[in-house]
């Protein structure tokens, strides 16, 4: 499964409705993420059977994609769901954020 790109993934396993809806809130159309798209991620920080963790593994996965606009609108969904996120489920992916980050 190394070296596959998020979406090879999906179509190789048939993947969840959480993968679908990051990759479609962070696709290459050069138009700002769609609001369903958003509103269903901050959906899944309110869910008990979601894992935060989740989210933000395929968040940090897109952000390795080539296109810039893929990267600049997984910053803007990051961004987002940090604000407006369930309070308590995403303090700890906000740390981690800052970790990844900070470490390279």
């Amino acid at each position: 499964m190394a070296g596959r790109s998020l979406k090879e993934t999906m179509q190789a396993s048939g993947a969840s409705t959480l993968v679908k809806t990051l990759i479609k809130a962070t696709d290459s159309s050069l138009e700002e993420p769609k609001r369903k798209h958003v509103e269903s991620l901050l959906m899944f920080t309110h869910r008990p059977e979601i894992a935060t963790r989740d989210v933000v593994e395929g968040l940090f996965k897109r952000l390795e994609e080539p296109g810039w606009v893929v990267v600049l609108k997984t910053l803007l969904v990051f961004h987002r769901l940090m604000r407006d996120g369930h309070e308590v489920k995403t303090s700890p992916a906000e740390r981690q954020c800052v970790q990844c980050v900070c470490s390279g």
